[in-house]
């Protein structure tokens, strides 16, 4: 085997390694529809907000915190949070 062969193969067998180090890992946060709309470019268009999320929507947009928002809608932080993951907020309103 020569050096390039050697290196050619080195280089295959770390690429290799890698993808199954990849698909080994599970997956750390996010949401199964953040994921399709991530990765899926059928999926990129948005439903209509819930009127809670909508109202989460134009707070975050006027540059208001998470513990505020939560305040100002009687909920917890973690509520807001996840309202914020599941319909990707913030998003431009139109």
């Amino acid at each position: 085997m020569t050096e390039n062969e050697e290196a050619e193969l080195g280089r295959r067998m770390l690429l290799l390694a890698q993808t199954e180090a990849g698909l080994a890992l599970p997956k750390a946060g996010g949401s199964p529809a953040l994921d399709r709309i991530n990765y899926n470019e059928k999926l990129k268009k948005y439903y209509p907000l819930p009127a809670k999320a909508s109202l989460i929507n134009r707070m975050l947009l006027k540059q208001l915190d998470v513990a505020d928002i939560a305040h100002c809608v009687q909920s917890s932080t973690l509520t807001v949070t996840q309202i914020m993951s599941k319909y990707n907020l913030p998003r431009a309103e139109g």
